[in-house]
């Protein structure tokens, strides 16, 4: 190996292979030792002659610290020693590979593709366990850049150059610093009063403050490797060192995140380096192990994420799976009751296969769809095993647990408070407006200027008490906000009947009634309540026959009368029409069963010439009546002509209540049950238990207090089943629906959605009616 003199360098038993790179006041060869048999390094000084003794004992002092780091990531030192020539050197480890310097170069060309960040910041953590390992020794590298860390094929890292390295808080003897000399290139180890490299010294070590300098000297300069990691660009640039020191004493560098968003540095590593590089030594990390740590924890936190975000995937498959299959649900059922509509029940099986093969596959979509759901679930929670702050697992729970909680809470499920629960468990904010439920109201009135007062129901106990009563202003009201529930508003103005008016507000919905005519306060009577024009939830109890679905339907107003008609008022009607057509009245009178279109004798004498209709005392059968008993044994057509008779009598047309009316005036707009709540007790209503004895009777109209709906109707849920207006029932001309309950049925037909389809000719002491009129257009048959 020639030297510049054109002589040749002797390094006694080793043999000079080439130049492997210059480092401080030497230079690194590559030699062959011949007792260990391989390449090592020899770093020896450029000109021997020239060196001051202070570099001298600099050189010797790089060669006993580095000897004495026996690190993973330290390079080791063998010997050292002084040739015959007066060489001095010292051997070290020969390692192949790149620098981080060029591994950062080739990324920020789009090259080096196998160096990802994560693999990078493990290197990283190597070198911070060097330099701790170092500190523990008293050592400071004071010279750490990405040049001076090498990058080995098999993931070794070596941290390289403790040239410039020094001794501190020990003992020791100190090694003198170097005498200042001029260096341009800003890439190059300083020798002055400020030692290192500009851009990679920290701001104590740029302003020359060598006796201040500790550890977290060291941790910033680690700190700018991390920067230059991140960005893959230094934390100061400049033309020249003068310009570089410049900027690092105005103030800290751009943000990483700012000096390369194309590069998506995650806030967690970002604010590991800002720390690292703070200006003040007391805001950085106390030392290499924990910045390293830092790190260390960071990539952990990766690792973890990237194993939720990949359960996620998952979750999220299966959540795709689970709508699918409500899907088919959906289409399922269409289908099922398509075909049950064509399929008369006496058929045989084998023309109802289809039917069948659809009821079949509903059936086992119902376990199918829960054990997905419960996988979507559980992936979600493996997710959050990793990550447990990983906002896109909680969010996902959350929206399950919600589409869940709205199935249970449309359907009134008993599990909607367990799935609500859960809702509130992973919401970390999107759902907490629909959580709450808060709704509008937009009322207006004809007149306009009515008050309007407020009591919520509250649903708890078998009857639903109101709260207390608030003021809501007058109407108009546009938009006013109200929690979600269901209230009773009264409407009141000069001079007008006060309207009943409820109201159910659903979760974030907006309840806007119209515009509802108060009724002049002469024009209701005392026989009447109002229920005026508005929205309401029919039908959706699976308990009660003849249900279907729920819908939500508006329907017109319309006046009913409080109570069915009385036998004492059916008796002046067959008073008057006895009066015109005696054997027209005896054939409405009150009758027993008997059988297909084969209606039975009347239950009353018929009265002698000259004398009226009175309710008996006793029928023929020897029983008890009683002139506040409802109507019963009468058809619907026994109704019709009641109907008619009152209007013509009173000049004011009267009907029957069509069923979406009859089913609004009793249950109210909230969908409950009964009149009262959602639950019963016999002794609420005129059933077949609600009084001791096995042989129930019928009782005078209005005796059951707690058989009032919220707009003042009573009897509904029981008394007697009452026919309505409707022209057909379920689109059969020959039957008509009849609803509520009456003094013999069971629980479930004391259900107000309960609906049977009977035809107009059919008696029963189970059936009679009350009379309705309209207000404002009439309700559709």
């Amino acid at each position: 190996m020639e030297e510049n003199d054109g002589g040749r360098l002797h390094l006694g038993r080793f043999q000079l292979l080439g130049e492997l790179g210059r480092g401080g006041m030497g230079r690194v060869l590559e030699a062959r030792d011949p007792e260990l048999g391989r390449s090592v390094a020899v770093k020896v000084v450029i000109d021997p002659d020239g060196l001051s003794p202070e570099q001298v004992r600099r050189f010797e002092a790089e060669a006993r610290i580095t000897s004495a780091l026996e690190h993973p990531n330290i390079i080791p030192v063998y010997e050292s020693g002084t040739a015959d020539d007066g060489h001095r050197f010292f051997v070290m480890k020969k390692v192949s590979g790149r620098t981080l310097a060029d591994v950062l170069a080739a990324r920020a060309r789009g090259e080096a593709d196998e160096w990802t960040r994560r693999r990078l910041l493990n290197a990283f953590v190597q070198v911070c366990n060097a330099v701790a390992f170092a500190h523990s020794r008293c050592v400071l590298h004071r010279d750490l850049k990405p040049s001076n860390v090498m990058l080995a094929p098999y993931g070794e890292v070596l941290v390289l150059d403790w040239g410039v390295a020094r001794r501190w808080d020990c003992d020791e003897e100190p090694v003198p610093e170097p005498a200042p000399a001029e260096v341009p290139d800003p890439s190059r180890t300083v020798d002055g009063s400020a030692i290192g490299t500009p851009g990679y010294m920290s701001p104590e070590q740029a302003r020359g403050e060598l006796d201040a300098l500790t550890e977290q000297s060291d941790v910033w300069s680690l700190g700018a490797v991390l920067y230059a990691i991140l960005t893959l660009q230094a934390a100061y640039t400049g033309p020249d060192a003068l310009a570089i020191s410049f900027a690092l004493m105005s103030g800290p560098p751009v943000d990483p995140r700012e000096r390369a968003p194309a590069l998506r540095i995650p806030d967690e590593i970002a604010e590991v380096c800002n720390r690292a590089m703070a200006a003040a030594p007391s805001h950085r990390f106390p030392n290499a192990e924990a910045l390293g740590r830092a790190v260390d924890e960071f990539l952990e936190g990766t690792q973890r994420r990237e194993r939720a975000r990949a359960h996620l995937v998952e979750a999220e498959r299966a959540w795709e799976r689970w709508e699918a299959l409500g899907r088919e649900e959906d289409e399922l059922r269409v289908r099922d009751e398509a075909l049950a509509a064509t399929m008369e029940p006496w058929r045989p099986i084998e023309e109802k296969a289809q039917l069948l093969t659809v009821r079949e596959r509903l059936e086992a979509l119902r376990p199918e769809r829960a054990a997905v759901f419960g996988d979507a679930v559980g992936r979600a929670e493996r997710a959050l095993s990793q990550d447990p702050g990983h906002s896109g697992a909680r969010a996902f729970l959350a929206k399950t647990y919600w589409q869940r909680f709205e199935e249970a809470e449309e359907s009134g499920r008993g599990d909607a408070a367990y799935l609500e629960s859960r809702v509130a468990q992973y919401d970390d904010g999107p759902l907490q407006a629909l959580r709450r439920g808060t709704g509008r109201l937009t009322l207006r009135t004809d007149p306009p200027g009515a008050e309007v007062l407020c009591a919520r129901f509250e649903r708890r106990g078998l009857v639903w008490p109101t709260g207390p009563s608030r003021g809501l202003g007058r109407t108009p009201l546009v938009d006013l906000p109200l929690d979600m529930g269901s209230y009773l508003l009264r409407l009141r103005a000069p001079g007008r009947a006060e309207a009943r008016y409820p109201v159910h507000i659903t979760r974030c919905a907006h309840w806007d009634g119209g515009t509802v005519p108060l009724l002049d306060a002469d024009a209701l009577g005392s026989e009447f309540v109002y229920v005026p024009h508005g929205p309401a939830l029919l039908g959706g109890d699976p308990a009660a026959t003849g249900s279907g679905p729920a819908r939500h339907h508006h329907v017109g107003g319309f006046v009913i009368g409080i109570l069915p008609v009385t036998l004492a008022e059916y008796v002046e009607f067959l008073d008057d029409l006895h009066a015109r057509d005696p054997e027209a009245a005896w054939a409405r009178v009150p009758r027993q069963e008997t059988g297909l279109k084969d209606v039975g004798g009347q239950y009353w004498e018929r009265p002698a010439p000259g004398e009226r209709y009175r309710v008996p005392d006793v029928d023929r059968d020897g029983d008890p009546w009683d002139p506040g008993w409802p109507t019963l044994g009468t058809t619907r057509q026994d109704a019709l002509a009641y109907c008619a008779w009152r209007s013509e009598r009173d000049g004011v047309p009267v009907r029957l209540p069509f069923e979406d009316e009859w089913e609004k005036a009793a249950r109210g707009v909230d969908g409950r049950v009964f009149p009262w709540g959602d639950r019963f007790d016999a002794s609420l209503c005129k059933m077949r238990e609600s009084r001791p004895g096995n042989r129930p009777k019928p009782e005078p109209v209005g005796a059951f207090s707690a058989d009032v709906s919220v707009y003042g109707l009573r009897d509904a849920a029981g008394g007697i089943r009452e026919w309505t207006a409707d022209a057909h029932y379920d689109g059969d001309p020959a039957r008509h629906p009849v609803r509520g309950g009456s003094w013999v049925t069971i629980e479930a037909n004391c259900r107000l959605a309960t609906r049977i389809g009977l035809e107009p000719w059919y008696v029963s002491t189970n059936y009679g009616f009350r009379l309705a009129r309209s207000v404002g257009p009439v309700s559709p048959a």
